[in-house]
């Protein structure tokens, strides 16, 4: 009795030790599997090394820490040592500007932007006509291209500053005069794919507040380009008062910081009825003067209300950097018109006092991101250097294309960092970025929704 059933017993043992051998040592099926590869965490700044990350379709199913053994099916790739960063997004573009120049041009340039590892844009300007028909383009194949989230036209009250677009680009450009204009166009932008809206430049002040009510109202963000370095219609701080949570480029921060000296100036002009000319006189002083302008105080308290209300810099350094270098190829063609000269020299200030409020934001743990404010696929990369050069950390530089644009997107599901169930796109570094951010460059090769596009 007891030996028939301890044979049972036995055989059970047996029979159980074959089922887990046999799960055990079953190869694992996947579609794409990245092995011996350094995940870059962008949420902690740490290198995870040695991984195997496993794609199926076009998400990230799994993330092994240890060896497992593969179904012959499944394609490896040996990272060999080499890093893993999520795709790069560019947050300030106008993409739809590439549709102008007619040919292949358009096709060509996006399928480069994805060769340099910008798989996603932010578009803040544009018609929304054209942005939608790419967008659905891009979705259905039509086109090979980055995703794109748009804002439409550029909203601001006239005169148009950027009405020479809508010669080519009709739309590119709308004048919001009234709440009329208001009630009708922010509905139509909702409904045509937009995700988020652009005030730009000289806005009417007294409608500002209307506009970023309606635009929560069809759950618009507001992006807010202010215009000019100083005097601006709206600043930085009313529209963040307001609920705005994205300020574009550099230097609109510098209204809010000035001295109490140039702050009285810089406010009697701004309420009198000044020509552009007295503004003019009045920049390329504070230029000259230079980041002596600047009151800490009220920079570290930009700062602190940048954070409440969770709101993201936009610098676009590329700005001044490229305005900088096209003066200097003319000085260096025998241009030494003494205009030109001094032209070089306020914008070389302007770009002094961008970087420094860009360092000061970054230190003070005001969220950065990377975007060129331009239309060229190396353009995105470049930007990331120059904001490191500005005093960025490489991580805070790599969090500003990546983790902070997914999470002001709303679109942490998808990208943002390597995590399983996120979209498979990625990048693979020969090199590690957080040595050197210009390493961005040394790409090994491109995974776009769990495709490998580029090695």
């Amino acid at each position: 009795m007891k030996s028939n059933l301890f044979k049972k017993n036995a055989i059970y043992a047996l029979i159980g030790f074959c089922i887990v051998f046999a799960s055990c040592s079953t190869p694992i099926q996947h579609d794409l599997v990245i092995s011996n590869i350094n995940i870059i965490d962008v949420e902690t700044g740490k290198v995870i090394q040695n991984q195997t990350v496993a794609i199926d379709s076009n998400r990230i199913s799994e993330i092994y820490s240890k060896k497992n053994d593969f179904s012959v099916s499944t394609q490896i790739i040996d990272g060999d040592g080499k890093f893993m960063t999520p795709a790069l997004c560019d947050n300030h573009m106008h993409i739809s500007l590439l549709t102008s120049y007619g040919g292949d041009t358009l096709q060509n340039e996006l399928i480069e932007f994805i060769r340099k590892g910008v798989l996603y844009f932010r578009d803040v300007g544009g018609p929304v006509d054209v942005l939608q028909e790419l967008k659905s383009k891009i979705s259905s194949g039509k086109l090979v291209g980055p995703d794109i989230y748009f804002t439409g036209p550029m909203l601001e009250t006239g005169p148009l500053h950027w009405e020479k677009h809508n010669e080519k680009l009709p739309g590119f450009t709308v004048s919001l005069d009234t709440r009329k204009d208001v009630d009708s166009l922010l509905p139509v932008l909702a409904e045509k794919g937009a995700s988020m809206i652009k005030t730009f430049n000289n806005i009417n002040a007294e409608l500002y507040p209307y506009i970023v009510d309606v635009a929560r109202k069809y759950n618009l963000k507001v992006v807010h380009d202010p215009g000019l370095a100083l005097l601006n219609q709206v600043p930085i701080n009313k529209a963040l008062e307001l609920g705005v949570t994205s300020i574009e480029h550099s230097t609109p921060a510098w209204c809010y910081i000035l001295k109490d000296k140039y702050r009285a100036e810089h406010e009697t002009l701004l309420q009198q009825d000044s020509n552009l000319q007295q503004r003019r006189t009045f920049m390329s002083k504070m230029a000259d003067v230079g980041i002596e302008t600047i009151s800490e105080d009220r920079l570290r308290a930009l700062c602190t209300l940048m954070k409440e209300k969770n709101a993201v810099y936009c610098p676009t350094l590329g700005v001044f950097n490229s305005r900088l270098l096209r003066i200097e190829e003319q000085i260096a063609n025998g241009n030494n018109d003494e205009m030109l000269i001094k032209e070089k020299n306020i914008w070389n200030n302007f770009a002094i006092i961008g970087n420094y409020i860009v360092r000061k934001f970054s230190e003070n743990g005001v969220k950065l991101l990377v975007g060129q404010d331009n239309i060229v696929p190396e353009g995105t990369v470049k930007e990331m250097i120059f904001m490191n050069k500005a005093g960025v950390s490489n991580i805070e530089v790599l969090r500003g294309a990546t983790l902070y644009a997914a999470e002001w997107l709303g679109l942490t599901e998808k990208y943002g960092s390597i995590k399983p169930s996120k979209r498979a796109d990625m990048l693979i570094l020969n090199t590690n970025p957080l040595d050197d951010i210009a390493n961005m460059n040394d790409l090994f090769m491109v995974i776009q929704h769990g495709k490998i596009v580029n090695q």
